[in-house]
């Protein structure tokens, strides 16, 4: 069965009419979180174009065309693969952020942030949101999604420390710099503010396995959200593994929620 994402936003039976700008805003959304999704499965290399589309209905079918380069050497049936891991992904990620507070696979913060662009459209008389991978998987989204991803990207407090990972991409638009990490405990992408100077420092890095070391923000339920100031990146061996001193700040719950130093101090106390 082909891969694709099915987007149904509905009213009250009365209305029965969707305004644009929800409906382009949930499209947006999904698609931006498709896109996400894709980064660490192909490296981006999904394109997504509508096979079915219905503004008065709110209905919007989503399917994915790979753009990667002919010298790609990519079958087929790993192109398949591909797609259908993300359209999982994408549905199941919804699923588990309207259940709890948990970081679903896969998901970066901008991920988040798109699961809660998606949702925030019930706030405009949209009544019920569903999505579905074609005739597989079919899940109804509520208002619980954008309570659970306030309380996964909300900071409640930060500590000094750091985390290794593989830098993925570096973004500086708006005057925002910024790069994703994809940390190597949790397995997902996170958000790494960098100073203007350090950007010769990051664009060396991109790409390789590194320790960056800054002020770790966590959110309201213990999972690190981001480095809100990255003060050092070093390059790592990837056959060294990792001192005591390199991950001080990594676990909060271990420590717990105590900044490492102040966990050893009451210790060794």
């Amino acid at each position: 069965m082909p891969a694709e994402v099915r987007l149904e936003l509905n009213t009250i039976e009365a209305e029965r009419r969707i305004s644009v700008r929800s409906f382009l805003s949930a499209v947006q959304a999904s698609v931006d979180l498709l896109h996400e999704l894709d980064r660490p499965i192909s490296g981006g290399r999904l394109e997504w174009y509508f096979t079915e589309l219905g503004v008065g209905s709110g209905i919007a079918v989503l399917a994915p065309e790979w753009i990667g380069a002919d010298d790609d050497a990519v079958s087929d049936h790993e192109i398949e693969v591909a797609e259908q891991r993300v359209v999982e992904r994408f549905v199941d990620g919804l699923a588990a952020l309207d259940e709890r507070a948990e970081w679903p696979e896969s998901f970066s913060m901008d991920a988040l942030q798109a699961a809660l662009r998606i949702v925030d459209v019930m706030r405009d008389g949209i009544v019920s949101i569903r999505v579905s991978t074609g005739r597989t998987r079919s899940v109804e989204l509520t208002e619980r999604v954008i309570a659970n991803v306030k309380d996964l990207i909300g900071e409640r407090y930060t500590v000094l420390g750091s985390v290794e990972g593989q830098i993925e991409t570096v973004s500086v638009a708006r005057g925002r710099r910024y790069f994703s990490l994809r940390d190597e405990v949790e397995d997902r992408a996170i958000r790494c503010a960098f100073a203007r100077e350090q950007f010769p420092e990051v664009r060396l890095a991109l790409g390789r396995r590194v320790s960056v070391a800054g002020e770790l923000a966590y959110s309201r339920v213990g999972q690190l959200v981001g480095v809100r100031s990255v003060t050092a990146i070093r390059l790592l061996d990837e056959r060294t593994p990792p001192s005591v001193n390199e991950i001080t700040g990594i676990a909060p719950e271990f420590t717990d929620h105590l900044p490492s130093e102040d966990f050893l101090n009451q210790e060794d106390g």
